[in-house]
């Protein structure tokens, strides 16, 4: 078993956020890390960017047991005080990517030997746009089934501190464009200022958050119009982010965003709400019979509050049993100050494998009860 926490720090090191081609030094590291797999295949989507979908010790085909391994390796972009240069103390390794989630990925490659040695069906799943738009995801899981791959179980390794998460938030967000007419500041009146339409259209969205209170968050996160001083603004376009754990919360949301929003389209033309990206949401509906939990070995329930890749993997394969299980604490993720404590990571490490062979151990008794 190689050195996690080594690991660590050399996945700290490669800056891994924007553009992650087939040339990028991550990718060139994790493809020696590999070499000792069944097969490795790397997967470009349209802009470029590079995801691996790794066989440990079966081929990338016709299976129907397989234990999925699901991360990502890119981060958030540096800040001034958020940098890909790791640090160590007695207690913590520090630096961008330390909890999310190269924690996980390193408790990964450094079992390497285990999960080969398993000779179990496992496949490992790593994007490299988990931060922007997640398209590695979704080109994932159509390659898994046009490979007629189905995954029994997945885990995948956002930071739970090591606890077990069955449910996250999913996340939408729109862009609405409003439309007026642009006229000279002398004489408003002959124009229509887009500014202000928005703004009408604003307090009617406070209104839906403030019916959804409990339930989900409602938040306009960017806002812009106006060319000049001396000019009614003939457009204004602003963001909404809406966050819930329910897809049907989250359709009555979406509904009435569009139906304050139809008193505005008639009357300026052009003007649109379009729902620029969605993160599905997650739940996980074994959670009464999961030989996974139980295999896992723990009572700590949690629900991750942001969004994962694990709705996406629910979506294309509704009868998985997922989790969301990995090492490192969510509340220091994404800003300065990331860290892992070196005692949970070593410990999250020694159990992933361990994690697996209960698994098939709990399947094999089961599946000998059913004969009998």
């Amino acid at each position: 078993m190689e050195n996690v926490e080594k690991i660590l720090c050399d996945l700290i090191e490669i800056p891994s956020f924007g553009e992650i081609d087939q040339k990028h030094e991550i990718i060139k590291y994790l493809d020696q890390k590999f070499s000792s797999c069944k097969e490795v295949c790397k997967l470009v989507d349209d802009i470029g960017n590079t995801h691996f979908l790794v066989g440990v010790n079966t081929y990338l085909c016709n299976i129907e047991n397989a234990f999925l391994l699901s991360g990502h390796i890119d981060t958030v972009v540096q800040t001034q005080n958020h940098v890909p240069i790791a640090t160590t103390d007695n207690n913590f390794i520090y630096g961008l990517g330390s909890a999310d989630m190269k924690g996980f990925v390193s408790s990964v490659i450094s079992n390497m030997d285990n999960l080969i040695l398993s000779k179990t069906p496992i496949i490992i799943s790593l994007t490299s746009d988990e931060e922007t738009d997640m398209c590695g995801i979704e080109l994932i899981m159509e390659e898994i089934k046009t490979r007629n791959i189905t995954p029994e179980v997945v885990i995948v390794g956002e930071p739970t501190s090591s606890k077990i998460a069955l449910s996250n938030n999913g996340n939408a967000i729109y862009v609405c464009d409003i439309y007026g007419k642009a006229n000279h500041t002398s004489a408003p009146h002959e124009g229509v200022n887009a500014i202000n339409v928005a703004m009408k259209y604003i307090s009617e969205i406070e209104k839906i958050e403030q019916k959804y209170l409990s339930l989900a968050s409602l938040c306009i996160t960017k806002i812009n119009g106006g060319l000049a001083n001396t000019i009614v603004p003939d457009l204004c376009e602003f963001t909404i982010s809406v966050i819930t754990p329910s897809l049907k919360i989250l359709n009555n949301i979406e509904n009435d965003l569009k139906s304050a929003f139809d008193s505005i389209k008639e009357k300026n033309k052009g003007s649109k709400i379009t729902n620029l990206f969605g993160i599905p949401a997650f739940n996980n509906q074994l959670k009464n019979n999961s030989q996974l939990l139980k295999a896992c070995n723990t009572t700590e329930i949690i629900h991750f509050r942001g969004s994962t890749e694990a709705g996406f993997i629910q979506q294309a394969f509704n009868n998985s049993d997922i989790i969301i299980y990995g090492p490192g604490n969510p509340e220091c993720i994404h800003k300065s100050g990331e860290k892992i404590d070196k005692n949970e990571l070593k410990t999250y490490s020694n159990k992933l494998p361990k994690v697996i062979s209960n698994y098939y151990s709990l399947k094999k008794e089961s599946d000998l009860h059913h004969e009998l």
